[in-house]
């Protein structure tokens, strides 16, 4: 039997962000300033670490903030939205009622 002691490294390391991923985040940012409402969809399985971090800082950058002021508000109404709820193990649900 051999041991395979050495592994090589690959010179270009895989990414998630693959390129129509970065060309949706780059016309979402450009796009913010129109919007009213975001809806958001999380995993209810995962609802903290599905929360995307890039998504999050959209929300927070400059072109939101220095949005023009509408009828509505200066910001977009956020809507979060868990879905895989029968999925979840329910014993670890937090009941709100």
């Amino acid at each position: 039997m051999t041991i395979q002691r050495s592994f090589t490294f690959p010179s270009v390391l895989p990414t998630w962000h693959l390129g129509h991923m970065v060309k949706a985040i780059r016309d979402m940012k450009q796009r913010m300033n129109d919007v009213d409402v975001v809806i958001e969809t999380r995993d209810a399985r995962l609802p903290l670490t599905s929360i995307n971090p890039v998504f999050e800082e959209i929300l927070k950058g400059p072109s939101v903030k220095n949005r023009a002021p509408s009828a509505s508000s200066s910001s977009p109404i956020r809507l979060i939205v868990y879905n895989k709820k029968d999925l979840a193990e329910p014993r670890l649900e937090k009941h709100s009622r």
